[in-house]
């Protein structure tokens, strides 16, 4: 067998086989990673991406095309949700490296901390956990804690843990019907998205089978980096979406030229 399969293809055909196997593994292992967590708040996740916004991003589109046909339903809802990449890969963890006791009242963290994060602080002898936002610890990582909670504090306790939860940037509800593409834009001057950051995009459905496709992107970004399918996951993407695509990639082209 491996004769054969050195005798009909060349090193570079056979080099391009094996990226493109590798990639279709770890796409299928993301896919069951991402389906296995979906799952945990009842809808199925179609999309987990990372997009980046530049001086030159305007917009982040998202275009939903529905299937033609619904399984048991009239119209299908899909729910998109961005967070800050950092945040969202410090989600749900603890902070390690903070002074275990106050200073008064005062905590100090000495790692960085998120702009569009909570940080729960949970309090030994206060017997309580302060919920601290991101952008209220200063430049050298301290904050007073009895500025932002009405709970009586003790002063110099301990401090027991710090969890982190990410904060959501634009969140959106998208409903349709069969064979509906739905195409919206969120502007940067209007919506929380800034330029020059990256972040984390989640789109989730009720049910997949009513998705055909998808497109996730600030509008600067190159073709193709975007796109995703519904239920089956197959290469490609519906008609609908590619026709937008296609326009967008005409315009950034003549843009750009």
């Amino acid at each position: 067998m491996r004769n054969s399969f050195t005798t009909l293809l060349r090193p570079e055909t056979a080099y391009t086989v094996l990226i493109a196997w590798v990639t279709i593994t770890l796409c299928l292992g993301f896919g069951i990673a991402g389906i296995a967590s979906a799952q945990d708040s009842g809808l199925e996740e179609i999309e987990n991406t990372t997009i980046e916004t530049t001086s030159n991003t305007s917009y982040v589109e998202l275009d939903i095309e529905f299937a033609e046909t619904m399984e048991n339903t009239s119209e299908e809802t899909v729910e998109f949700t961005t967070y800050t990449e950092a945040a969202y890969q410090d989600d749900g963890t603890e902070l390690s490296d903070y002074d275990e006791t106050l200073s008064g009242t005062t905590l100090t963290v000495n790692e960085d901390v998120h702009d569009h994060a909570t940080y729960d602080v949970e309090l030994d002898q206060s017997a309580t956990t302060v919920t601290v936002d991101g952008t209220a610890f200063a430049d050298d990582g301290t904050v007073d804690l009895s500025g932002e909670t009405s709970d009586s504090l003790t002063s110099d306790d301990t401090v027991l843990s710090i969890s982190v939860t990410a904060d959501t940037i634009v969140t959106d509800t998208v409903t349709g019907t069969p064979n509906d593409t739905v195409t919206n834009e969120y502007q940067l001057s209007d919506t929380g998205f800034e330029s020059g950051v990256e972040y984390r995009a989640l789109v989730e459905v009720g049910n997949a089978n009513n998705i055909a496709s998808g497109y996730v992107a600030p509008d600067d970004a190159t073709i193709g980096g975007g796109f995703f399918d519904g239920a089956d996951g197959s290469p490609g993407f519906g008609v609908g979406v590619a026709i937008a695509a296609l326009a967008t990639a005409g315009v950034l082209a003549r843009r750009r030229s």
